[in-house]
């Protein structure tokens, strides 16, 4: 959900947020989607093992923000050959390492 909906501000044409206001993240707005990306996933982690009576294994809840962390990853990126090297090793469909590099 948090996905689509940064993909679609940074292809909604002319009016978009981006082509009137520039980056929509800058080298600080990376650093803090990846900082609270993390907390969430160990608020939800915590929540899991505490609820569980059993060891939860938390490498399946991780495994499921991993789209989301490699985007926070891509705005993290500064140069355009640092975009092309993590493009051969990302998960992200190619499509959407574009859309997420637009946000840059």
């Amino acid at each position: 959900l948090v996905l689509c909906s940064l993909w679609s501000s940074s292809s909604s044409g002319p009016s978009s947020y981006q082509s009137n206001q520039g980056k929509q993240f800058t080298d600080w707005g990376s650093l803090l989607l990846s900082k609270q990306i993390r907390l969430l996933q160990n608020f939800l982690c915590g929540l899991l093992a505490a609820a569980s009576e059993e060891s939860y294994n938390t490498a399946s809840l991780i495994e499921q923000w991993q789209q989301l962390s490699q985007v926070s990853l891509c705005l993290g990126l500064d140069s355009v050959s640092d975009w092309y090297s993590y493009q051969s090793t990302s998960s992200l469909s190619p499509e959407e390492l574009g859309k997420t590099f637009k946000l840059r």
